[in-house]
């Protein structure tokens, strides 16, 4: 057990150095398309899931209509929802209720479009960090999530899916930590730096910080192009640094990181909070 520490213990300072620039070496689109398996490309006003087809109407570019089965589908980029847009100006004015309906549209209109699970993301956030309600932010989550398969879930939606179980008391809960032990060894990078930061999250309400940094300084440095992962380890390394009385000052230089490069995220509002 003392060999295991003593190693965690060299691995963070490994990370911190690569983190905070130590001599170490550590090895929407302007319109909306979806783009089919064999390469066609089609432009479209408009697109809507339907369940019992497994598949989409989509309205054309040209006013046309069609029907096209999700099996044929390589990729979908539709264009931002404007009541997305909406939202996040909500949030940040804190008209948390305004906002809540309009991602609740967004949901319901861009099911298995992209949209509906950041949405979702969104939502929960709410009812996570502002109202303290985490059963109903599972329940958003949940609501987008029902009936999708696991591979089309993005880390960004699995991972606030995770921290909002955590919320929810499951911190101890051996079949979470299971399942994200799992997700990291698959390899999938997205995914591995998601369950990275969510196992971080289990270990910190666990008070084992040690270990929670080493988690969210892994993503920080080893998956630094995973961009939708990144304020939120950034953000969690550095209060983890706070509750170890770090004297020196790294808590505050990764908000700083943080606020420069993802100035719109939630997590870049906390940090400007614990900044001044």
């Amino acid at each position: 057990m003392k060999t295991r520490n003593k190693n965690r213990g060299r691995w963070v300072a490994l990370l911190l150095c690569a983190a905070f620039g130590c001599a170490v070496a550590v090895g929407a689109s302007a319109e909306s398309t979806i783009t089919k398996s064999d390469g066609t490309i089609l432009k479209v006003k408009s697109a809507r899931w339907v369940q019992g087809q497994n598949g989409f109407t989509i309205m054309l570019a040209d006013g046309s209509s069609q029907m096209i089965p999700k099996a044929v589908i390589e990729s979908i980029d539709m264009e931002k929802p404007q009541k997305l847009i909406l939202a996040e100006s909500q949030l940040r004015s804190q008209q948390y209720d305004a906002a809540i309906m309009a991602l609740e549209s967004v949901m319901a209109e861009y099911q298995r479009l992209g949209w509906d699970m950041i949405a979702a993301e969104r939502v929960a956030d709410v009812y996570t960090r502002v109202k303290k309600d985490p059963r109903k932010a599972v329940a958003a989550l949940e609501k987008v999530l029902r009936d999708v398969p696991k591979a089309d879930i993005s880390a960004g939606t699995q991972l606030a899916y995770w921290n909002t179980l955590l919320a929810q008391g499951r911190g101890s809960d051996a079949i979470l930590k299971k399942e994200l032990d799992e997700s990291i060894a698959l390899g999938q990078r997205d995914l591995v730096a998601a369950a990275y930061v969510a196992r971080g999250g289990l270990n910190q309400a666990n008070g084992q910080r040690e270990a929670a940094l080493l988690d969210y300084l892994r993503v920080v440095i080893l998956f630094e192009n995973v961009k939708n992962i990144q304020p939120e380890a950034l953000y969690r390394a550095s209060s983890v640094l706070d509750e170890m009385k770090d004297k020196g000052g790294r808590g505050d230089i990764l908000r700083r990181k943080l606020l420069e490069l993802y100035p719109d995220s939630p997590y870049a509002d906390e940090a400007r909070k614990k900044m001044g």
